[in-house]
């Protein structure tokens, strides 16, 4: 019985990625992906929902940050947050290769953002739910400081697979704490007004202004950390359009990709 569920759920998993690379997500049905799978409708709602429970599933199969970060108990604390960088760097570049395949099987799929930008916001939603087991109360601060390390992490892992950045493992950690250090001590510093710098945790909608902001801020080892800061958030100075910007857990039904 177990073998027969797994197989199904290998099928299920295979044919909505097979879907994925030629029919827009939001018009694949639960037909589609039975049909495709060779299995019946009543097969699929036996494991899922619906098509957005199956996408929860699809992008929760394989989480080897979320682990990584597990094996070394690492507290996401926005006062501290070196740890949470290091094993992002790590996790970076053990997982180039995959993510360049990933990259290059969907480039041409009318889902290429949203896949993008759906895997960031997952593993941005696991690690808070990884937070509230840790703590009794989750700080806002310390959400922004993990959805802003989540999504620069990426963007530089994107740098690296496209081309964009050729630099070791140590200079990439040193120059992504770089990024995020001077963020927290705005967070922690600024708890009281969080709202006004809530714009500065960018992204999930663009990948250009992603691949812009790790150039800009990767493009010499003389750039201060403060000055990688301002060039990462600065949005008046052209990196991003005000509205496009958008926070990972403001940006719930998919439509802003990164």
């Amino acid at each position: 019985m177990y073998r027969n569920a797994e197989r199904s759920l290998t099928a299920l998993h295979k044919a909505f990625e097979s879907l994925l690379l030629s029919k827009p997500v939001n018009r694949i049905s639960v037909t589609d992906v039975a049909t495709k799978a060779n299995l019946t409708r009543n097969t699929f709602y036996s494991y899922y929902s619906s098509i957005d429970d199956l996408t929860q599933s699809f992008f929760r199969r394989e989480h080897k940050l979320i682990d990584l970060i597990e094996t070394r108990h690492l507290v996401f604390d926005a006062r501290h947050p070196a740890g949470l960088v290091a094993a992002c760097a790590e996790y970076i570049f053990a997982n180039r290769e995959p993510y360049a395949t990933l990259l290059d099987r969907y480039r041409n799929s009318p889902n290429y953002q949203w896949l993008i930008s759906t895997k960031i916001r997952n593993v941005y939603d696991v690690l808070v739910e990884r937070m509230a087991q840790q703590k009794i109360k989750v700080e806002e601060c310390d959400k922004r400081f993990v959805s802003f390390t989540v999504v620069v992490g990426y963007s530089l892992m994107y740098q690296l697979v496209t081309g964009g950045l050729d630099v070791s493992q140590e200079q990439l950690t040193k120059s992504y704490l770089g990024i995020v250090q001077p963020y927290c001590a705005m967070l922690t510093q600024e708890a009281a007004s969080l709202k006004d710098i809530d714009p500065l945790i960018m992204l999930v909608c663009d990948i250009d202004v992603a691949r812009k902001m790790a150039t800009d801020t990767m493009a010499t080892d003389a750039v201060t950390a403060d000055a990688m800061a301002t060039n990462t958030m600065a949005t008046d100075a052209g990196l991003a359009n005000p509205a496009s910007i958008a926070t990972i857990h403001d940006v719930k039904d998919g439509s802003a990709a990164a």
